[in-house]
């Protein structure tokens, strides 16, 4: 919900953590989707991050992204972006959501 509801959204990211590029996979993916939709990463140069963009975008950034991986795991994925979870049932060794 963060970089797909705010008026303005941004990555916060420390400038260590930038500097080594020492981000996930998935974020990294996102991060650079957002740059080559804009041909860089600030189009706006918003002061508030080193990579600030529209809300529209990252949520159809986003849900690209989503997509490719549920295809390439050969899988089915449900998302709810404007869910909020309020509780949890877990299987038995707690690593599948039930």
């Amino acid at each position: 919900g963060q970089i797909s509801a705010q008026g303005t959204s941004a990555f916060d990211e420390a400038k260590k953590q930038r500097d080594r590029l020492f981000y996930s996979r998935g974020y990294n993916e996102l991060r650079q989707s957002v740059e080559r939709k804009y041909g860089k990463l600030n189009p706006g140069d918003c002061w508030v991050s080193v990579s600030c963009f529209l809300p529209k975008d990252a949520h159809q950034l986003l849900a690209d992204q989503l997509k490719a991986a549920a295809k390439k795991g050969k899988g089915k994925l449900n998302w709810f972006p404007s869910t909020v979870i309020k509780e949890l049932e877990l299987s038995a060794d707690g690593k599948m959501i039930k």
